[in-house]
């Protein structure tokens, strides 16, 4: 895999994991620090999607989107359908 695949991936994971990260229920010394990293994130993100041409901005939400039902549909397979 290259570098740019690499990055690719990351830049298509990484938001869906900040959603998921903020969505979930943890002690308050872990919240901080998934707190800390959903907002390096979500600043990382928003520095790529705001230099980026309309076309890649448009791409990279319906990977973003595709990740999300991708993972979605794993984690109900695990478990057998069942929330």
């Amino acid at each position: 895999m290259t570098k740019e695949e690499k990055r690719a991936i990351a830049q298509i994971a990484l938001p869906v994991l900040a959603d998921y990260l903020e969505d979930s229920d943890f002690n308050m010394a872990f919240k901080r620090q998934a707190k800390r990293v959903i907002n390096e994130i979500r600043y990382f993100d928003k520095m790529f999607m705001d230099n980026a041409d309309i076309e890649v901005v448009e791409e990279q939400l319906t990977a973003q989107l595709a990740f999300r039902e991708l993972t979605l549909k794993l984690v109900e397979d695990e478990n057998g359908g069942q929330d």
